[in-house]
Formats: C-alpha cells, structure tokens, sequence
C-alpha cells in the first residue's frame, strides 16, 4: 500500500482514504485466510495504524466510527504516548463508515447541550 507519509500531503494530493481503507481491509483479510498474523505499523503508531485499525472494524465488524476508535483505544491503553487520531483521519472514517452504510451510534453521555434556557424576567 502506498500511504503518504503526512496528512499534508493526503490533503494537497487529495487522496481518497476510502479506497486505501479498503485496500487495507482486503490485505489483513488476504493474511488472515493464510492463517498469518498482521503488523500495522506507521512512524509513531499514534495516528494512522490506529485509524486503519478502526477502519478494518468499521468494515469487518460493521462497527460505528465511535466504537471502532474507543476499541482500538482501549487494546493500545498502556502505549505511552497514548494514541491520538488526527481531525483529518477522524473526518475520513467518518466518510469511511457512510461509504460502508453503517448509521452512527447517538450517545448522550458525549452530548453537550448548546444552550439552556432559565427563567428571566423583562423589566
């Protein structure tokens, strides 16, 4: 797979991640039917291996955006520094999991209200 190597250079060169999430899917599914284990690796392992893991998720397990990343989050908790997946990849598996049809999950303990409204009074 021919990845580029910052997310500067998906942006300028307009790379569709869609299709590199597939192509990753079909090669871990390619080493998983060889009975091979699969290393995901990128330069620090704190933005794109984790997204590409969510992104198998997503596809594989047809899990949502949310539950993929708090899954590969939780399986990488003691790597220090600590995961971090980028706006960018955050955006592109978004698009990932409506290209694959997949409705996301509405949790309210992750809602902020906008605005509340109290009692006033108009003098």
């Amino acid at each position: 797979m021919d990845v580029p190597e910052t997310e500067k250079k998906c942006i300028d060169s307009k790379v569709n991640m869609t299709v590199l999430f597939d192509q990753f899917c079909d090669l871990v599914e390619r080493g998983r039917k060889a009975g091979k284990s699969v290393l995901v690796c990128s330069a620090k392992g704190r933005n794109r291996a984790p997204a590409f893991c969510a992104a198998y998720l997503i596809s594989k397990e047809r899990m949502s955006r949310q539950q993929a990343v708090a899954k590969v989050l939780e399986q990488m908790n003691t790597m220090r520094p600590a995961p971090n997946i980028s706006d960018f990849m955050q955006r592109s598996l978004m698009r990932y999991q409506s290209a694959k049809g997949i409705q996301g999950v509405h949790d309210t303990s992750h809602t902020i209200p906008l605005f509340s409204i109290k009692r006033t009074a108009w003098t």
